[in-house]
């Protein structure tokens, strides 16, 4: 009788093993996908708080657009509050698609509370006259209250202008990312700027103004370099200044600034 009753116990185990075993295989694509993603964007954060640029260069190589955006934004938050490692922001975006910063620029921007902020002289888009924030990753909206930001004022972020208000936190920008609804920039806009080691600039930016990148002397990254524009000239005896003062820019960089129609020094 207990002989019935081992039988009986084990092949009740085994069942619900059998069905434990069915129902995990049931799991539909969607749950799938989800626990997936999941799993890679925490193995992305192991890798981003560790500080491991060959890791992280290695993961981003094979990882999809949603983790990708994840890593950005774990970045943005590790240099914004943690005081973290401006290279491994700088890994993310290069390993992004050329579009990433227009996704940042449109679902990620920086608080508008962190602006001021007026409109154009078409009263049809929005200009940034100054950055009141705490620095770190400065994401510049597309967009605020409904209409396009068009236009950076003269100064906006100049770092070290008797002219500029709060000098001290456009000195703390590690990281600068222009929307590409933006279509002018003033003189002076990205001067002096201390902290500042990357900086991505509108897509088809036709006019550099006048020492729009001036002594950006930690300045190692920049995006979206235009195949043509206008450089115009600081005075009558100086082709434009746009960009002296930037020592640490790639050779590459250089290049391809020259390329497009830069006369000036690095």
């Amino acid at each position: 009788m207990k002989n019935i009753y081992k039988v009986r116990i084990l092949a009740i185990i085994a069942l619900a093993a059998v069905v434990g075993f069915s129902l995990a295989g049931c799991e539909s694509k969607e749950q799938r996908e989800a626990r997936e993603l999941q799993e890679a964007i925490a193995e992305m954060e192991e890798i981003i708080n560790s500080g491991d640029l060959g890791a992280l260069e290695e993961k981003l190589a094979t990882a999809s657009p949603e983790v990708i955006e994840k890593a950005a934004l774990m970045a943005i938050e590790l240099i914004n509050y943690s005081a973290g490692n401006t290279d491994i922001f700088n890994t993310v975006i290069n390993a992004a698609a050329p579009e990433f910063a227009g996704i940042l620029t449109q679902k990620h921007g920086t608080s508008t509370g962190d602006f001021g902020y007026g409109f154009n002289s078409a009263q049809d888009g929005v200009v940034i006259n100054y950055y009141s924030g705490s620095g770190g990753v400065v994401i510049i909206p597309s967009e605020i209250d409904g209409f396009p930001v068009v236009e950076i004022a003269s100064r906006a972020f100049s770092g070290r202008d008797t002219n500029t208000r709060n000098n001290w936190a456009n000195r703390m920008i590690t990281s600068l990312i222009i929307p590409d609804s933006v279509t002018k920039i003033g003189d002076y806009a990205f001067s002096q700027m201390e902290y500042l080691t990357s900086l991505t600039l509108p897509k088809n930016l036709a006019v550099i103004p006048v020492a729009m990148s001036y002594r950006n002397a930690n300045l190692s990254e920049l995006r979206n370099i235009p195949t043509q524009a206008t450089f115009p000239p600081w005075n009558a005896y100086t082709p434009s200044n746009a960009f002296q003062g930037n020592g640490k820019l790639p050779l590459q960089v250089r290049k391809q600034l020259q390329e497009a129609g830069y006369k000036g020094e690095f």
